[in-house]
């Protein structure tokens, strides 16, 4: 339950002591060995529903008692690990943080009356409510500086829910809901006691100037709870509605997310909810407010207008939302519309409201609008939406069950190597464990290495996104390592809203070393050099690699020696992420074509992920001599424009489209042309695009939009919600190319989170017609199917034509009903695996030219067939 003092300081009873012993002293483990055995013994009907009485109440009190003990024990621990992380020093922090506390609460001293909302006698819920609607949204984000500035994350909290309200009024207040004070809430969130010092300094300074109003202070370290949590409350006013602001520790925090789930339980069983709310319980949410939705009413009518009340209002929104999604907070923006967070329970969910939002069903609208009788339109700001899905994917920060596996794996390890498909999530799960090392030690200093600049910056994007800290506070502790790697580490700086990289200069003694696309820098001399440099050996070491995209394979364990220099005897875990959880069903199955290490393809799923938009293609002729990047250009203005239908016609497509061209000297022919032919982009780089810090929702008035156009290899790792894939096929041949080719192909339809269009010349023998030849359904779109279908090894056919084999011999049986030639097995010849290869294949093994159906006519129609069916 949180990381802090060893447990054996602290006096426990025999039954605790027995249960942290079985664990070796884990709190961590115990907390989630207790939340595992309060789903097991929660009693439960048939139907699902909950029956405490019915015997087993003995039982499922025994687990609750269980982890109330464990909770104290963990806020005990939390709170001692601060007191004793340096000695004497960490000491005197906090006595002098508990003396700041005090003094706080002196000065806003929690006596009765307690504060009051500027609400008449007798004010409804719905009234507060109201309050909150217009005025609680810039409360807390007048909080936000003050948290951020000081080194903490900031979080909102969900509004509470008529029901507890309703109890807290008639419980605490006497009828009085005004009284209600923590309706809107937010939390700041630090890793150490000098930042909640420095940050609780800053509030008093504010509300000396009359910056900002507080009403009460309830300091809860100096008078802890009897369970053992501490927190800072304060309470703000702003222009008559009072909110609540909590200032905690991260690891009391940790503590409270495990703990808190005791509360809900116990709620849940009381109220005889359902087997679901139980889950809810334990698992926890996954976000639990944040910024999604901006609507307008027709008429700039407002939501009293238009559906009589909020609640009426927000009854509606819940109607027309897909599950997973939940109301959290409503607000009335500066121009009237209205602004809508939402709390998440996974990607899943966020990724079907991205879906009922942006394509050309329009559901989420539809089902809105069908709430308003007498015909008012209520529109959806798609633009706003999606700056807010592209903040929630990179701060979404729950686990799927698989993830929080390998996650474990890969805390265990010294030295770890990350293996998954594109869109699998590696470096989601190495985000995670660089904001465990950044968050467990205040002093910690993590680098980040991959060859392309663009993805060094990205991550550092990310981790300021996921964070929720000030940029300045997350990148002063990331370092980057990037190609040409002779230049050594490099800071990371915030200038304006960009990220800029400077020398470091003195040596650093990092927590932990991340290498991501290991699997293109295998054997790397200068990265090694490097990373000796630094003497990676003896930190912490993650790999992220993903065979499927390289063009050699490389065992797990050769990978990670290629670049360090490890001991003989270093153990170098392996850990397996098989769940996509980025792109879409159709984009997983369209690329599996082109992906490398065929046998890995059964063994890849698609985490609840849509089935997303078809493909869109434009395969055109080249006429001899005609001038290839002045005719590319408008095919990929065409291409866009048929995506654009896709999205509704979305206007704002700001850095959301990346068009992906083979190499660099493509891109730099094809600059020209295409932004003539765009005309309303400025057409960026990866590194300038991944170097911006995410923008508000409103971009600055005369700024064209962003249009990324750049290389395979400086996209890797990056993703966009639209990928333009132009120029990446070739010829099939006998060289090494046939790998690069599928590599890039596979590598460029993999960046896209929800959309792909191809754009290429005909090439007669190239890939994409040969993928025609397969028999093709351009029916419903049936995705285990489609990952069952010939089509997903047809690549390897063309590959095991193509690489040397003398001593593979063929056999001389055909499958007539097939076409197909068997091979010898690998254990028999001790040659690699390759999937079956056509017989029409065989004379191109033996250096010969494909057969007739490789005609220019011929290849378009099979190629739309292709793309057609995913």
């Amino acid at each position: 339950m949180g990381a802090g003092a060893s447990v054996d300081a602290l006096s426990l009873d025999g039954e605790l002591k027995e249960l942290l012993s079985y664990y070796d002293g884990n709190l961590e483990s115990a907390a989630d060995a207790v939340n595992r055995e309060i789903v097991r013994v929660v009693p439960k009907t048939g139907s699902g529903r909950f029956v405490p009485e019915r015997g087993e109440q003995t039982a499922v009190q025994g687990v609750v008692d269980r982890a109330t003990k464990l909770a104290r024990l963990g806020y005990e621990s939390a709170w001692e690990g601060y007191k004793a992380a340096d000695g004497d020093a960490a000491r005197q922090s906090a006595d002098d943080f508990l003396a700041e506390t005090r003094r706080l609460e002196e000065d806003f001293p929690d006596t009765p009356p307690p504060p009051r909302c500027d609400l008449p006698e007798g004010a409804s819920i719905d009234a507060l409510a109201a309050l909150a609607y217009f005025h609680g949204e810039d409360l807390l984000e007048s909080l936000r500086r003050f948290v951020q500035d000081a080194g903490g994350e900031y979080k909102r909290g969900p509004r509470k829910s008529k029901s507890r309200i309703r109890q807290k009024t008639e419980k605490d207040y006497g009828g009085d809901v005004a009284r209600v004070v923590d309706l809107e809430r937010a939390t700041g969130i630090f890793d150490s006691v000098d930042d909640l010092s420095f940050a609780i300094s800053l509030l008093r300074d504010a509300s000396r100037r009359g910056e900002i109003t507080i009403r009460r202070c309830k300091d809860r370290f100096s008078h802890p709870f009897e369970n053992g949590y501490r927190d800072l409350q304060l309470n703000v006013e702003l222009e008559g509605f009072v909110g609540e602001l909590q200032l905690n520790l991260r690891r009391i925090i940790e503590v409270k997310a495990k703990a808190h789930k005791i509360y809900e339980v116990e709620r849940v069983i009381e109220a005889k909810e359902d087997k679901d709310a139980l889950q809810r319980a334990v698992d926890g949410p996954g976000l639990e407010s944040e910024q999604v939705l901006r609507l307008t009413i027709e008429g700039g009518r407002s939501i009293d207008d238009a559906f009589g009340s909020l609640a009426v209002f927000e009854a509606a929104l819940a109607r027309a939302l897909p599950p997973g999604c939940v109301v959290a907070n409503v607000y009335s923006g500066e121009r009237g519309e209205v602004r809508v967070r939402l709390g998440l329970d996974e990607v899943a969910a966020m990724a079907q409201l991205r879906d009922d939002v942006v394509l050309e069903s329009r559901a989420f609208e539809d089902a809105l609008n069908e709430s308003l009788p007498d015909g008012t339109k209520i529109s959806v700001d798609r633009a706003a939406f999606l700056e807010c899905y592209s903040r929630i994917m990179m701060r979404f920060g729950k686990l799927t069950p698989h993830q929080r596996e390998k996650l474990k794996e890969l805390r265990a390890a010294n030295v770890a190597v990350l293996l998954s498909p594109a869109g699998g999530g590696k470096t989601f799960l190495a985000i995670q464990r660089v904001l465990e090392e950044l968050r467990g030690d205040a002093g910690a200093v993590v680098l980040f290495a991959a060859r392309n600049v663009a993805l060094a910056l990205f991550v550092c994007k990310w981790l300021v996104v996921a964070s929720r800290k000030s940029a300045k506070h997350v990148v002063d502790r990331v370092h980057v390592l990037v190609a040409p790697f002779e230049d050594g580490p490099r800071r990371v700086r915030v200038e304006g809203r960009r990220l800029v990289l400077d020398a470091v200069g003195e040596a650093v003694k990092y927590a932990l070393v991340v290498v991501d696309e290991a699997h293109h820098l295998v054997n790397d001399a200068a990265l090694r050099a490097q990373l000796a440099h630094i003497s990676a050996a003896q930190t912490r070491l993650l790999l992220l690699a993903d065979a499927s995209q390289a063009t050699a394979t490389h065992k797990p364990d050769q990978i990670a020696r290629s670049l360090v220099d490890l001991p003989h005897e270093q153990k170098v875990a392996v850990a397996t992420l098989s769940e996509v959880v980025r792109s879409t069903k159709r984009i997983v199955a369209g690329a599996a074509a082109f992906q490398l290490e065929a046998g890995r393809k059964a063994e890849t799923e698609t985490h609840a992920a849509s089935i997303g938009p078809p493909l869109v293609a434009r395969i055109f002729k080249l006429a001899d001599g005609q001038d290839t990047s002045e005719h590319y250009a408008p095919e990929v203005v065409e291409a866009l424009s048929a995506v654009q239908k896709q999205l509704t016609d979305l206007s704002d497509l700001d850095d959301r489209v990346a068009v992906v061209c083979p190499d660099e000297v493509f891109v730099e022919k094809l600059r020209g042309p295409l932004g003539l032919a765009l005309g309303g982009f400025e057409l960026v780089d990866a590194a300038t695009a991944s170097a911006a810090l995410p923008r508000d929702e409103e971009r600055s008035s005369g700024s064209k939009p962003w249009l990324v156009v750049d290389s395979v290899d400086n996209m890797d790792g990056l993703e966009r919600l639209v990928v333009i894939c132009v120029g990446l096929d070739q010829v099939i041949d006998r060289g090494a190319g046939v790998f690069e080719t599928r590599s890039r192909l596979y590598r460029a339809m993999t960046r896209a989170q929800l959309a792909v269009a191809v754009v290429n010349e005909v090439l007669p023998g190239g890939w994409l017609e040969f993928l025609g030849r397969v028999e093709l359904d351009d029916k419903k779109f049936d995705d285990a199917k489609e990952r069952r279908n010939r089509a997903e090894t047809a690549a390897d056919d063309v590959v095991g034509g193509v690489v040397e084999e003398a001593s593979a011999p063929v056999r001389d049986s055909v499958d007539a009903d097939k076409g197909a030639v068997e091979k010898a097995s690998p254990e028999d010849t001790g040659a690699p695996a390759e999937a079956p290869m056509p017989a029409d294949k065989e004379a191109m093994r033996r250096g010969g030219t494909l057969p007739p159906y490789a005609e220019p006519d011929r290849g378009l129609v099979q190629f739309d067939a292709w793309r057609e069916r995913i």
